[in-house]
């Protein structure tokens, strides 16, 4: 799958990112020369001070937890945190078989503080979950069974159900044209939508029931946020080819609320190329859709953000550039009712893997500020 004029491959890049985050190993990246933030220009004012009204957050990277350098950016400047677990990469390891070594580690660093946390994700589609699961031959109960327990171990396991402030339960369920993508929990069945939607609105008749026990069981466990999570749906323009999966995705939250599912949070992931904002930023952009979906009574939070670029080369234009893209970005969500703003990643390069060498991320590989972390502050203490 492509983006427009994005060129991000979600199905190639996101497993290689999923094993870094584990791994944390980019030693064979280039080095750059570094273009940090000009020390005139620099604000006495940490991001999570910058405006009362959001939190501001990365994911954490758990290897990098012992480097100081590293913490010391999540301990002054976040309000909050991402703790990520995949199940396909030595996360789910068999039945009642789980590694939640790394989970909790990130979760008891944010615990300790006083950083509020997010996990990042119990359930998605099929390449996030492990080959014994999906290769298995399950009964409907077996299954709703693995799924339950799973829920209910990542729950009590070291009192995560106390400690996590929001969950992200179920994670991309949707393929761009806005039908439900062919995952392996659609085997549970399917619901009778009960969004109450018409017309162009109504893009699914049915939908998973996975989702709802997913939820469900989530709740029987904690009274904490639970949060539905998707790409592409920064933007209702037609023009932009996606418009029908922002408005599945509303169909479903609608369904959700109707129906009696518990939900809190919708987030609105956001990965781009630097100097092609403008989709997101004009009409029908991330402002209109954060102000759509808040319109239900939910949360949004912006959950993953980033601006990279594929030409390895990096230069004081490259940074500026970046820099407006960040303050157009999370200006206009914030403007729209974004509670939270989450980059992916706190350094370039050697952070999570994620987007290596394209320098998509507030920090440089030497975790030196960089122009885009002014743009992110400005925007913050813009929108207060």
């Amino acid at each position: 799958m492509i983006f427009k004029n994005i060129l991000i491959r979600k199905s190639s890049i996101l497993p290689c990112f999923a094993v870094l985050v584990l791994a944390c190993s980019s030693d064979n990246n280039p080095k750059i020369e570094a273009i940090p933030v000009d020390d005139t220009q620099e604000s006495t004012i940490a991001l999570k001070n910058a405006n009362p009204n959001v939190l501001v957050g990365s994911p954490l990277s758990p290897s990098s937890l012992d480097i100081e350098k590293y913490v010391n950016i999540p301990k002054t400047e976040f309000s909050t945190g991402q703790s990520l677990w995949y199940a396909r990469w030595n996360g789910w390891l068999g039945q009642r078989e789980y590694n939640f070594t790394n989970l909790n580690k990130t979760i008891d660093f944010m615990d300790e503080n006083q950083i509020i946390s997010q996990v990042h994700m119990i359930i998605g589609p099929d390449f996030y979950m492990p080959d014994w699961l999906l290769e298995g031959t399950w009964s409907g109960e077996e299954l709703d069974a693995l799924l339950k327990d799973l829920i209910f171990a990542m729950m009590d396991e070291n009192d995560n159900k106390s400690k996590v402030d929001t969950w992200n339960v179920v994670n991309e369920a949707f393929d761009q044209d806005g039908s439900y993508s062919e995952m392996f929990w659609n085997q549970l069945g399917w619901e009778d939508d009960g969004s109450g939607l018409s017309g162009e609105d109504k893009i699914n008749d049915r939908h998973p029931v996975f989702i709802r026990k997913a939820f469900e069981y989530c709740r029987e466990k904690t009274s904490k946020k639970l949060e539905y999570r998707d790409y592409l749906i920064e933007s209702s323009n037609p023009e932009n080819g996606w418009d029908k999966k922002q408005k599945a995705v509303f169909q479903l939250m609608k369904h959700m609320l109707n129906s009696n599912i518990p939900i809190d949070v919708i987030g609105i992931q956001g990965h781009h190329d630097i100097g092609n904002v403008d989709w997101v930023t004009n009409v029908n952009g991330v402002k209109q859709a954060t102000e759509k979906f808040k319109s239900l009574g939910l949360e949004v939070h912006i959950t993953e953000i980033d601006f990279g670029t594929k030409d390895r080369s990096w230069s004081t234009a490259l940074a500026e550039q970046q820099k407006s893209d960040y303050y157009d970005f999370v200006k206009n969500a914030v403007e729209g009712g974004a509670t939270r703003i989450y980059t992916w990643g706190i350094q370039d390069g050697l952070d999570t893997g994620w987007r290596t060498n394209e320098h998509p991320l507030p920090w440089d590989e030497n975790l030196e500020k960089k122009p885009a972390y002014l743009g992110i502050l400005q925007a913050l203490e813009d929108t207060k």
